[in-house]
């Protein structure tokens, strides 16, 4: 793609033919990677991000292992886990219905929503896939064109062959609308992800003041900052995120959910003293997170 780009750059851009061979040719690109085998395909991506090779004879890193976990766990229960409808029905069974959000509905398409029955605030999502997520503060201000644009977009599309996580190959497209989650004092929501290995929560990466200037600190289990980053947000060291009152129930609920499991992130939130869960991870950042330290990476590919 990037001699593609290069021998394209000096097309006009409003010129009609260079939008036609570029969209034509990125079809077959695109066309050509989905046929390519899960290992070489992610070779590729891996070498694209980080310009070295993928140890997959014997990982060392965090990413390395997330990679080699892709092409030989295949544990049944991972597609559950990312599915945004059932695992719900997973958290249910581990933990109960208190730590699940309030869910209006789940359609099969956009037209099926019938936004007349929902609340003023609520949650757009899809269960299939990752980020495809629409926030709406005020369902009088929601762009109707625009989101349902966003949302058959991502229905159409198999998550599974963005980076090889098999667990969304097979996963049922649907759309689930649940209540909206706000905190006081115009920071916007905090999102709390337990970084679980074989059950035990080792770390915590906090995402916060996402709306204004999107900032990531990690902590480990006790609550201690940790230097280190391992997000396409960087930290804010000076901002020191207090502990959670809740958080003793949180780590539990995390080391709950993760039972079992070799790793998975569990997300999860602090709303005025509620603790609700967001979502369950096992592959942070595909496998591609960009981290500060190759030290720090080591350690967390133990």
């Amino acid at each position: 793609m990037p001699r593609l780009k290069l021998l394209l750059r000096n097309f006009p851009r409003r010129n009609h033919a260079f939008l036609r061979v570029y969209a034509a040719l990125s079809r077959l690109r695109r066309a050509a990677f989905m046929r390519m085998p899960d290992e070489q395909y992610i070779r590729m991506l891996y070498r694209e991000r980080f310009a070295a090779e993928l140890n997959l004879i014997n990982p060392q890193t965090y990413n390395e292992k997330l990679q080699w976990m892709k092409l030989h766990d295949h544990n049944p229960l991972y597609s559950t886990l990312v599915d945004k409808v059932a695992v719900r029905d997973y958290v249910r069974g581990k933990a109960g219905d208190k730590y699940l959000t309030t869910l209006y509905g789940v359609y099969d398409s956009f037209d099926d929503i019938d936004f007349h029955a929902l609340p003023r605030r609520f949650v757009l999502k899809c269960a299939h896939d990752s980020g495809s997520f629409i926030l709406c503060a005020d369902k009088r201000k929601l762009n109707l064109r625009q989101t349902r644009r966003r949302l058959t977009r991502a229905l159409r599309a198999n998550y599974y062959f963005a980076s090889r996580e098999w667990p969304y190959k097979n996963a049922v497209p649907r759309v689930l609308v649940e209540e909206y989650l706000g905190q006081p004092g115009g920071e916007g929501l905090r999102d709390y992800k337990f970084f679980c290995f074989a059950g035990r929560a080792e770390y915590i990466q906090v995402h916060f003041n996402r709306s204004v200037a999107h900032r990531t600190n990690v902590y480990d289990r006790d609550w201690n900052y940790v230097p280190e980053r391992f997000s396409n947000f960087p930290p804010d060291p000076a901002a020191q995120i207090p502990k959670p009152a809740e958080f003793l129930e949180m780590l539990e609920l995390a080391e709950t959910l993760s039972a079992g499991l070799p790793h998975v992130r569990v997300d999860l939130y602090d709303v005025d003293g509620r603790v609700l869960f967001g979502e369950m991870t096992m592959y942070h950042a595909g496998g591609m997170a960009q981290f500060s330290s190759e030290a720090f990476a080591r350690r967390l590919g133990i």
